[in-house]
């Protein structure tokens, strides 16, 4: 009877997702829109929604003459812009609240494959969001976070079991070369 019940039981992996994803959710009002480029991202976004393309020049600037811009976060910027559109501004931050927690959990879940003393893989898990949690705002780098963390698995999967996975890495490295 006891065996039939485990699956019920959330595994620390699952209770370390959900702690963070609802405390990131229902803390401080705004707290992963504190940063103001949020919007501008959100802008650069519809810009792209509404014209069909991403711009090349600074949309932003209206005195100086209008330079010549790079925008390698046009995709993030484009799914920020259709979250906003559907979900608000409370959905963009809920959204990479689930990100975010997705992050840590994964993390968790490759540090546990090591099959080591758990309450010291609880103890790195917890200093790592201790130490980044000044970074989390909803901005195009935290999509950089995730695909850098597949890119670590990847390689790490490679190296250790020899599973050759390693056609994923091109498409997963595009966005990371930009930060």
């Amino acid at each position: 009877m006891k065996k039939k019940l485990n699956f019920l039981m959330p595994s620390m992996g699952e209770v370390l997702f959900i702690t963070l994803f609802l405390s990131i959710s229902f803390s401080t009002k705004f707290f992963l829109l504190g940063d103001a480029d949020t919007g501008w991202h959100i802008r650069i976004g519809e810009f792209i929604l509404d014209n069909f393309s991403i711009p090349r020049f600074d949309i932003f600037s209206y005195v100086a003459p209008p330079l010549p811009w790079i925008t390698p976060d046009w995709l993030s910027e484009l799914s920020m812009a259709l979250i906003h559109q559907t979900l608000g501004l409370n959905g963009v931050a809920i959204f990479f609240a689930f990100i975010i927690s997705l992050l840590y959990y994964l993390l968790f879940r490759i540090i546990r494959q090591q099959k080591g003393n758990i309450i010291f893989d609880v103890l790195i898990i917890l200093i790592v969001m201790i130490t980044s949690m000044f970074h989390w705002f909803a901005r195009p780098y935290i999509f950089s976070l995730l695909l850098f963390l597949a890119s670590y698995y990847i390689l790490e999967r490679f190296q250790s079991n020899g599973k050759n996975y390693l056609y994923f890495l091109p498409p997963i490295r595009i966005d990371n070369n930009c930060h």
